[in-house]
Parts: structure tokens; sequence; C-alpha cells
């Protein structure tokens, strides 16, 4: 193979190589999240706290001015509920559909399982109406106020999952935003190691 030819497809797999491996929460996500959370984990408490609904009037105002940027909210949104998108790296499309464990449930039992999801999904979405309006209510996660017949396998399996999602993804937003930035070199060298793959 000539020289010249063997450089345009050694090209053309480091450019794919780079496609591929590119994360889903990218660079320029990760800069949106250092400007609002590095060393400020009162502000990623806050925030977990406001979601829970037992944030202090302060909490809900620091979160509403550290959020308050379309930039802020899409990077959060696309941590906390992740959609499918035309634009996601190969092999890191997900959504929280995807990971539904249905695998080991019974017949009866997947249409539970499958509205419990679809109630997380919910409570989630209420939960980031708050970054658009700081008046919004979070999701009831109370259970001890609640009558008993009111507590189905649904709703507790759904609170449950949304307490640790949330919590999830707060660990999350912290490691990211106190993540140090790859430099130029690291990702030319990251990108050379995958495509040599």
């Amino acid at each position: 193979m000539p020289e010249q030819e063997k450089s345009i497809q050694q090209q053309q797999i480091e450019n794919i190589a780079q496609v591929i491996s590119t994360p889903r929460i990218n660079e320029d996500d990760k800069v949106a999240l250092r400007s609002m959370f590095a060393g400020r984990l009162e502000l990623v408490t806050a925030l977990r706290n406001v979601f829970f609904g037992n944030a202090t009037d302060q909490e809900r105002y620091m979160v509403a001015e550290a959020t308050s940027s379309d930039e802020a909210k899409r990077v959060l949104k696309k941590i906390i509920l992740p959609e499918i998108a035309s634009d996601d790296p190969f092999k890191q499309s997900i959504d929280l559909w995807q990971t539904v464990a249905i695998k080991d449930e019974t017949d009866e039992r997947v249409p539970l399982v499958i509205e419990a999801r679809r109630l997380l999904i919910d409570m989630l979405r209420q939960a980031l109406k708050i970054l658009d309006d700081s008046k919004a209510k979070a999701p009831d996660i109370d259970i001890d106020s609640k009558p008993l017949e009111k507590i189905t396998y649904v709703t507790l399996t759904a609170r449950n999952t949304f307490i640790s999602h949330v919590e999830n993804q707060m660990v999350a937003i912290w490691t990211m935003a106190n993540s140090t930035p790859e430099s130029p070199d690291e990702r030319n060298k990251r990108f050379k190691k995958n495509s040599n793959k």
C-alpha cells in the first residue's frame, strides 16, 4: 500500500475512533459543570435537597441563581434525565427506559415495573421543572404521612429509585465538576490509542 494511501486510511481510522470515543457528557458539558459546581459541595447538596423537596429558602435561591442559564439546565437535564439524541456518540445512546430490569421478572410483574419506571421519569421531569420555576413543587417522596393503601409496589419502587437516581447523579455531577480537564495532548493520545484497538 502506498505511503500516502496508508496515511489517508490511518487518518480515517483516527477520525472514526474520535467519534466513537467521544463521551456522551463531553468536555463542553464538563466546563459548564465546573463553572457551576467546582468546589461547591454545598450547591450539589442544595440541588439534591431541592429535588427532594426539603431545601431551605437559601438553598432554593442558591440553586436558582446557579442554574439560571439555558446551558446549565441543558447539561443538568442531560445528566439527570438522559434521553436518546441524534448526536449521541456511538455506543452511548441511553435513556431511563433502556435500564429497566425486566429479564428476571414474570409476565405478570412486567407491567408494574414499567409503571414504576414511568412514574420515576415523571418525578424526574417534575424535579427538573424547578430549574425553570423555583416555585414549582418537588416530587412527593414522603411516605410516613401517606395512608397505607396509597403506598403500592409502583409508588414505593418509583420513590426509592428516584432517591437513588438523584443521589447517584449528584455524585456524578460532583465528580465531573471537580475533574481535571483533558489536555489536547491527552485527548490526541486517547484517540490514537482507541484507533489502534
